[in-house]
């Protein structure tokens, strides 16, 4: 079967949408944040299917806003239903309190927690059983992100038999700060248990392949130029590094718009005596947002 004949099948932490209770009224209206950035178009002409949380509470009528909301993106939305507990322990708990901070070599930030290993690995199991549902003979499989590592591991016990991808969207760590992990061999085995992994850069490719020489010593891995082939459990799983891209012909449309020319004059005509510098991220100790106020200060 051709790549073009197949249905991209995304999955990830969250949907690409925010639902929310304003005046007493539930309502669901498109997120903002780099994935959604990168994929919706792509899942717009695809037609794909897109597996996530919805990040509401479970008494939101999250099924039938996604339905309605689906009909309007041109492309389905899957929602995977979490409780608070789940939430906070997946979630919060081991994803952003384990992994975010370890995977961004902030090891002092880092808990290790087993309770919150032990639901980390129950709702990616979940995922995976939702993900399995939503299958189609021809799906493209691909899940993001460091909060579903385990998902393909999980999607091979279910008999899955795709193609089944991954990427990181974050740092890979060096071997020395894997290491700390007490569940570093668990996490390896299942992240081999997919048939491709990405990382965004070179450097991040690397580590993995080191992480895996490391604690997985039984698989081995051959080089071919920019990408290299793990050999493990008689299967062949390739690693590449492929920087994230964006939209090019969405940004540069909305750029030439006349809202955004409108908006562009405006600053100019108001602002013409002044330098500005704008940044635009997360609230998160990972982003140096103390040291860049401290460079706007000095500049």
């Amino acid at each position: 079967m051709s790549e073009i004949a197949k249905r991209l099948l995304i999955v990830s932490n969250r949907l690409p949408v925010v639902i929310e209770q304003i005046d007493g009224h539930w309502g669901i209206s498109p997120a903002a944040g780099g994935l959604v950035t990168a994929m919706a178009p792509t899942m717009r002409k695809n037609r794909g299917t897109w597996v996530g949380w919805p990040g509401c509470t479970p008494d939101a009528p999250a099924g039938q806003l996604l339905q309605e909301y689906s009909l309007e993106a041109e492309f389905d939305l899957v929602q995977v239903p979490l409780s608070e507990t789940e939430v906070s322990k997946y979630y919060r708990g081991f994803s952003n309190g384990t992994i975010w901070p370890l995977f961004h070599d902030l090891l002092g930030h880092c808990s290790f927690d087993a309770d919150h290993w032990a639901t980390y690995v129950d709702v990616n199991r979940k995922f995976a059983e939702v993900t399995t549902a939503s299958l189609k003979p021809n799906s493209f499989v691909w899940v993001h992100d460091y909060q579903l590592m385990l998902v393909g591991h999980f999607l091979r016990q279910l008999n899955v038999t795709h193609d089944l991808n991954f990427f990181l969207h974050i740092p890979c760590p060096s071997r020395d700060l894997f290491r700390r992990l007490p569940w570093k061999r668990d996490l390896l085995e299942a992240l081999l248990a997919y048939d491709h992994l990405g990382f965004q850069t070179a450097y991040d490719y690397r580590n993995f392949i080191q992480c895996v020489k490391a604690f997985v010593p039984e698989a081995y891995a051959r080089s071919y130029r920019r990408q290299t082939i793990v050999h493990y459990e008689k299967r062949e799983i390739k690693l590449g590094h492929y920087p994230i891209s964006i939209d090019f012909n969405e940004f540069n449309n909305a750029a030439r718009s006349h809202e955004v020319e409108d908006a562009a004059w405006y600053l100019h005509e108001n602002l013409s005596q002044r330098t500005l510098v704008l940044g635009l991220d997360r609230l998160d100790y990972t982003k140096g947002i103390p040291e860049r106020f401290l460079a706007f200060e000095r500049m």
